[in-house]
């Protein structure tokens, strides 16, 4: 569910029982490294982390959880695209890419010494803006464009915006 609605349904479980961690704010990574100093007061008996893709080693962070805190009930958002991906590649890096203004790639790929992939995730791709991958092609103009939708049969190409991104669903990564 790649930003259709996971932030909100966390939301609905209620302040008063959710603690919702945002774990794409850099002072996150701080915060949780002892998380459980930031459990132990066992006020709300939910935690959501939102986007735990985000954090250099979220595994980590839910292992102690589970152990440490066994009544803790948690519930992560994020990306198993990205698990998806690092398994088609596992000897390459996978990155997330994100301007000052805040624009975001879901994930970029180094294919050679000056091209890079770039792929978005979108639940339904007809949901799709280009924005922030035109600004980044801007920066990076080599390089190929994917849109990845489990909601996409087979695979095609479309121009939007002036560039050629090739719509799939995970299913044969190249």
């Amino acid at each position: 569910m790649w930003r259709s609605g996971t932030t909100t349904l966390a939301q609905s479980l209620g302040a008063d029982r959710c603690l919702l961690v945002n774990c794409d704010l850099p002072a996150t990574e701080d915060m949780l490294r002892d998380p459980v100093l930031l459990f132990r007061d066992g006020e709300r008996p939910v935690v959501v982390f939102d986007e735990i893709h985000q954090l250099s080693d979220p595994s980590r962070v839910l292992k102690v959880a589970a152990d440490e805190l066994p009544k803790l009930r948690v519930l992560a958002t994020g990306s198993s695209t990205l698990e998806a991906m690092q398994a088609h590649w596992p000897d390459e890096s996978v990155r997330y890419w994100r301007d000052k203004a805040g624009r975001e790639v879901d994930f970029v790929r180094p294919r050679a010494r000056d091209a890079v992939d770039a792929y978005e995730c979108k639940w339904d791709a007809g949901a799709f803006d280009p924005t922030a991958l035109k600004v980044f092609r801007e920066a990076y103009p080599k390089g190929d464009n994917y849109l990845l939708s489990p909601l996409t049969g087979r695979a095609y190409v479309k121009k939007v915006a002036g560039m050629e991104i090739t719509v799939r669903g995970l299913e044969g990564l190249e």
